[in-house]
């Protein structure tokens, strides 16, 4: 039987943020999962009450005091998140959201280097 060999199709590797970083916009606020220089995956509540498609996001660690906002973003995926909640009985659904940084300028791809360089901790596989 032949095996199955994966092709990664990402241009930028993946690495783990710091706990406590998130993601933030119109939609929804959430711990960031991964992130790269073209985007980033996190984690969120899902409020039924919100149907915006938001076209920009804000990155934050407060810890370390850092915050890049408005990054122009487009939505890869969004679907129901195998993540669950510690609550039993809890009517809590979880999303994962994948989006990429579109048109980043000259400050954010300083801030986001920056912030990769100094807060993320491994590389994601």
């Amino acid at each position: 039987m032949p095996q199955t060999t994966y092709i990664e199709r990402r241009k930028f590797k993946r690495f783990l943020p710091k706990s406590g970083t998130m993601a933030a916009n119109t939609h929804a606020l959430g711990a960031v999962a991964n992130i790269s220089m073209g985007g980033l995956c996190f984690h969120y509540i899902d409020n039924t009450l919100s149907q915006s498609v938001p076209d920009s996001i804000d990155i934050f660690l407060s810890s370390d005091s850092i915050y890049i906002d408005n990054i122009k973003t487009r939505i890869i995926s969004d679907k129901l998140s195998s993540q669950k909640t510690s609550f039993p009985f809890s009517q809590i659904i979880f999303r994962e959201c994948s989006i990429q940084f579109l048109n980043l300028t000259v400050s954010q791809k300083k801030e986001l280097e920056e912030f990769i360089l100094t807060t993320t901790q491994n590389i994601v596989n």
